[in-house]
């Protein structure tokens, strides 16, 4: 099997892993069908139609976080109260950002094979 393996199937197995992995680990969320906690102040703003420029711009307990704000309005106005297209973009924003992730380490480790992998791992169940 191993003789017959492409190089780019190869060299696609760890993103495919990482993918998998992501999706595995975030199944139970995607499927239990509401919101959580935060996502409901933010919801009820937008339903109210108070999310002005000042909104953005002020903090939610105590954390500043205008960007992430903004794309959940985005999201807010593709989806409405459907949590499943939000759990999947993120899901796949985190699978995008664990394999960029991934290819970074390999550029920083180039001599290690496995450390990349396993970083990334640690990246994706962590954060």
């Amino acid at each position: 099997m191993r003789f017959l393996m492409k190089p780019w199937i190869k060299d696609c197995l760890p993103y495919v892993f990482i993918g998998s992995l992501t999706i595995l680990f975030w199944h139970p969320v995607l499927f239990h069908g509401s919101f959580f906690y935060d996502d409901w102040d933010f919801i009820r703003t937008f339903q109210a139609g108070s999310a002005n420029w000042e909104y953005f711009l002020r903090p939610h307990n105590e954390h500043f976080m205008p960007v992430f704000k903004a794309i959940f309005f985005f999201m807010f106005s593709l989806f409405g109260l459907n949590v499943t297209p939000y759990m999947g973009l993120l899901i796949a924003v985190h699978i995008l950002n664990a394999s960029l992730f991934y290819r970074l380490s390999l550029l920083i480790f180039p001599n290690k094979k496995w450390l990349p992998l396993i970083l990334a791992v640690i990246f994706l169940s962590s954060s």
